[in-house]
């Protein structure tokens, strides 16, 4: 019989201490318990990670600079989707009787859309702020001076709203133009607010025109959304030259055409406004600069002015002769004719309006009335209260 086995003293054995042959069992528990202690401390550390990895991924809007002027130029898009026009649509309840089907969350009352971000700059309004509530049908091609499409009003001018306008005042500045000149200073601050109300992306720039041997034959103010780059200007504007009777039309037009940095896709507007006929030999030139104009989504109109100015001449030499009776001008001379016979050719070539300004009339606000066209003109009226 074999001798049994030897055991080994337990103090003997190098790993008693940690592991005693009597606890193999308890060890192997003490084991599996570390262990799961520790994956457990590396998973909570990898969720924690991932989390402050998922809080720090932020989306920041970065406002445009500024300086955008360099952006108006010919192929700038045009401002679209203006802040203001988007309305919160509301999610009608479901009734206890609807068709089973995906749930629908209930509606949110009392939500304002968020403010669209400044594209480029942003229209300066002066004391007129905001967009006029005008109701605007989606998808309306009106457009001002007898354009295409159809519609009604809102339609016009949601028309507008989504392309812009970029409007250019040709004015006169000889010798007579003086108090249609004063009008403009006067009233361009307010003109330029309604205009802007009506259409936020609209810009305006001013043509000035004599003849030539004068001052000069034209200057000019570029496209801007700020009023006071155009009151400044038109700030300096005075009257003088002129001489002989037609004056420089054509070269204003010239000079709007090819000098302003008009908008590619924006509605072009030009209003002539004056009292004199353009040069007898520019006018194939200028029919075919007019043409031009139409064929790149612009129009041309223009006021003739020189029932205002035959009047204020009449009155101004009644009173200076005692202010005698009733003041009743007399009959317009016949070369006054020249002039309304120009205008309606080139505004019927350009597809616009003439119209005829006389002393009972507020010279900007028939800008404006010619500006969006004159078959709306009663729907204006409420809109153009600044411009009395």
């Amino acid at each position: 019989m074999a001798p049994p086995p030897k055991r080994v003293p337990i103090e003997d054995d190098p790993l008693a201490g940690a592991f005693p042959v009597r606890s193999a069992v308890p060890a192997f528990l003490l084991s599996m318990a570390f262990h799961a202690a520790v994956l457990l401390a590396l998973a909570t550390i990898s969720v924690t990670v991932v989390k402050q990895v998922q809080q720090k991924i932020n989306v920041r809007l970065v406002e445009p600079s500024p300086a955008v002027e360099e952006a108006e130029v010919e192929g700038a898009p045009s401002l679209t989707d203006i802040a203001g026009e988007l309305r919160p649509v509301l999610t009608q309840p479901r009734s206890a009787g609807s068709v089973a089907g995906p749930s629908v969350p209930a509606p949110v009352a009392n939500v304002r859309a968020p403010d669209l971000p400044r594209i480029g700059v942003a229209p300066s309004v002066g004391a007129a702020p905001g967009t006029l509530d005008i109701p605007l049908s989606v998808g309306g091609s009106g457009f001002a001076g007898g354009g295409p499409g159809g519609g009604g009003f809102g339609d016009m001018l949601g028309g507008l709203r989504k392309v812009g306008v970029d409007l250019v005042l040709l004015i006169d500045t000889t010798n007579s133009m003086q108090s249609i000149i004063d009008d403009v200073k006067n009233q361009v601050r307010a003109f330029i607010a309604n205009l802007q109300q009506m259409v936020p992306a609209s810009r305006v720039a001013v043509v000035a025109y004599r003849d030539k041997g004068d001052e000069y034959v034209t200057k000019w103010v570029d496209f801007s959304f700020k009023t006071e780059k155009v009151q400044n200007f038109v700030a300096n504007l005075r009257a003088d030259g002129g001489g002989d009777y037609p004056e420089a039309v054509y070269e204003a037009v010239e000079a709007a055409m090819t000098e302003l940095s008009w908008r590619q896709t924006a509605r072009r507007i030009m209003i002539i406004i004056g009292s004199s006929p353009p040069h007898p030999e520019t006018m194939p030139a200028l029919l075919k600069l007019v043409r031009e104009l139409k064929e790149k989504n612009g129009v041309i109109g223009a006021i003739d002015v020189t029932k205002r100015l035959h009047e204020e001449y009449e009155r101004a030499d009644w009173v200076a002769h005692g202010s005698q009776g009733v003041f009743k001008p007399s009959p317009m001379p016949g070369f006054y004719a020249e002039v309304s016979d120009t205008y309606r050719i080139i505004t019927n070539q350009g597809g616009g309006e003439l119209m005829a300004l006389g002393e009972e009339k507020s010279l900007l606000r028939e800008v404006m009335i010619l500006t969006f066209g004159t078959r709306w003109r009663i729907e204006m009226a409420k809109y153009m209260g600044k411009l009395e």
